[in-house]
């Protein structure tokens, strides 16, 4: 059994949940996205890696819900790996917020429900 840096969890992880969310139409091997994952966290920092594949992850589903790449099965969106071309930071880029809905990820959730459990309780002391 091959046992995975934190990293190299994350990036088959992220991998993964990319692959299977990008239109079928414009999806390339599992195998090159995670190469392509690699080569793009390799040019970052080392602190900022994992969050680095939190905000392409981030990026990507807001895309998959763009318009631009729902319309007509997926057919105007991106390649993924042209969307993921380490020298073309296209990951880095965000969909214009009218067309982007997601839905917030767990940790999102769980941050904003926390929030309102601490407002709720510093609320009470007054």
């Amino acid at each position: 059994m091959e046992v995975l840096s934190p990293l190299d969890g994350k990036i088959h992880e992220t991998a993964r949940t990319i692959h299977e969310r990008h239109p079928a139409v414009r999806r390339c091997g599992i195998g090159e996205v995670r190469k392509l994952l690699t080569a793009i966290t390799s040019r970052a920092p080392a602190k900022e890696r994992l969050s680095l594949l939190d905000a392409i992850d981030n990026n990507h589903a807001d895309w998959c819900a763009s318009e631009q790449w729902t319309k007509d099965g997926g057919e105007f969106a991106k390649g993924l790996d042209n969307w993921l071309a380490p020298t073309k930071e296209r990951y880095l880029n965000v969909p214009e917020a009218a067309d982007a809905v997601r839905s917030l990820t767990k940790s999102e959730r769980s941050l904003s429900e926390a929030s309102r459990i601490f407002e709720a309780m510093q609320g009470g002391r007054q």
